[in-house]
C-alpha cells in the first residue's frame, strides 16, 4: 500500500515537469506560440538586426532578403546553356557566405579550370589549347590563391551518377564541412529508377533534399532546367511545371535568362519573405568569363562579339 503515494509523487513530478516545459513554450514535439516566438528569437529573427542566413551570392537579391532561412529549398530555373553553372560557380567564388555544390555534370577539374580563368580573367576555350609560357606563371599565382592555407571553401561534391540518396549523404557531408549554401547542378541529372516518370522522379527527389536541409540546417539552391516550351526571354515560373511541382514546393525561385545581346538577368520571382523582383545584371567579359554588372572597371569592356 506504501507504494501509491510514490506512484502518486512520481506522476506528480511528471505533470510538473511536462507543466514547465510547456510553461516555457515547449514540449518534444510542439511548441506554444509563445515558444515558437521564443524559438524565432533564438534563430535571429526578432533581434535588433537582419538574421544570419545563408545568403545566393547575387547582390542585389542578397540585399533585398538577408539572405533564405536555413531548411529551405530554393530552384534557380533557365534553359539550357544560359549560364546556370556559371552563375553557381560566381556565386561560390564571390558571396562571403560559406558555399559548396555537388556537381552531376562538370567534374572537379573542369571547375577548377574555370574557377582559374574566372579568378586571373583568362579565357576557358583558349586555356584548352594548353597554357602559354607567358601565362604559366599567373596561372600558378592564381592556383595558389585559391588553395590558400584557410581557403578551403567552397567546396565541391562530384556527384556523376548519384541517385537520391547519394544526394542526401553529399548534403551532410558538405554540411558538416562547413557549407551554409549548397548548389544541386542539377535536378535532372540526379538518377531515378527506370520505373519512375520524371515527374515523380523529381517530387520524390525533392523530398529528400527538403528533408536534409532541415536536418542539417542548409539552404539548398537546386538548379532546373525549363521546358523547351518555356519563354526564351524573362520565362514564368510555371514552366516549372514540366519538372514537378516545383514551383509550389519551392520556398524561393530565381529565374535566369538572356536578355537582348549578353545581358544575363537573374531575377527573385518567388520568396515566401519578400523581396520579389530583385535583380541582378551579369555579362560576359572579354575572355567570356561571366562577370556582375558592377565588376566592369576590375575587367574591362564587355564582350561585344560573342566569340570570347
Amino acid at each position: 500500500m506504501r507504494a501509491l503515494p510514490c506512484m502518486r509523487q512520481v506522476l506528480t513530478a511528471l505533470f510538473l515537469s511536462v507543466s514547465i516545459r510547456v510553461h516555457k513554450g515547449r514540449t518534444p514535439d510542439m511548441y506554444t506560440l509563445g515558444g515558437s516566438a521564443r524559438y524565432a528569437q533564438e534563430m535571429g529573427l526578432l533581434g535588433e538586426t537582419p538574421p544570419d542566413w545563408p545568403r545566393l551570392g547575387v547582390p542585389e537579391i542578397d540585399s533585398a532578403t538577408h539572405g533564405f532561412a536555413p531548411g529551405t529549398v530554393g530552384v534557380v530555373g533557365a534553359h539550357t546553356s544560359v549560364g546556370k553553372s556559371s552563375l553557381a560557380l560566381w556565386c561560390m567564388m564571390n558571396s562571403d557566405c560559406p558555399q559548396g555544390i555537388i556537381s552531376l555534370e562538370d567534374s572537379p577539374s573542369i571547375l577548377g579550370q574555370k574557377a582559374v580563368c574566372a579568378e586571373a580573367g583568362l579565357s576557358f576555350r583558349k586555356l584548352l589549347d594548353g597554357v602559354p609560357s607567358h601565362l604559366q606563371q599567373q596561372v600558378e599565382d592564381t592556383i595558389e590563391k585559391l588553395d590558400a592555407d584557410g581557403r578551403h571553401l567552397p567546396l565541391v561534391d562530384w556527384g556523376l551518377g548519384y541517385d537520391v540518396e547519394k544526394i542526401g549523404h553529399a548534403i551532410e557531408r558538405l554540411a558538416k564541412a562547413g557549407c551554409k549554401m549548397i548548389w544541386i547542378d542539377y535536378l535532372q541529372k540526379i538518377r531515378q529508377p527506370a520505373e519512375a516518370d520524371r515527374r515523380t522522379a523529381i517530387n520524390g527527389a525533392w523530398a529528400v533534399i527538403q528533408q536534409s536541409a532541415v536536418k542539417h540546417h542548409v539552404c539548398i539552391a537546386a538548379i532546373s532546367q525549363l521546358g523547351r516550351n518555356a519563354s526564351k526571354r524573362d520565362p514564368d515560373i510555371h514552366a516549372l511545371k514540366e519538372s514537378g511541382d516545383l514551383e509550389n514546393e519551392a520556398r524561393w525561385i530565381v529565374m535566369l535568362w538572356q536578355d537582348e545581346g549578353d545581358v544575363l538577368c537573374c531575377s527573385l520571382r518567388k520568396n515566401v519573405w519578400g523581396g520579389t523582383g530583385a535583380t541582378g545584371i551579369f555579362r560576359r567579359d572579354n575572355q567570356g568569363n561571366l562577370r556582375h554588372s558592377s565588376e566592369v572597371d576590375a575587367f574591362g569592356d564587355w564582350r561585344r562579339d560573342g566569340t570570347g
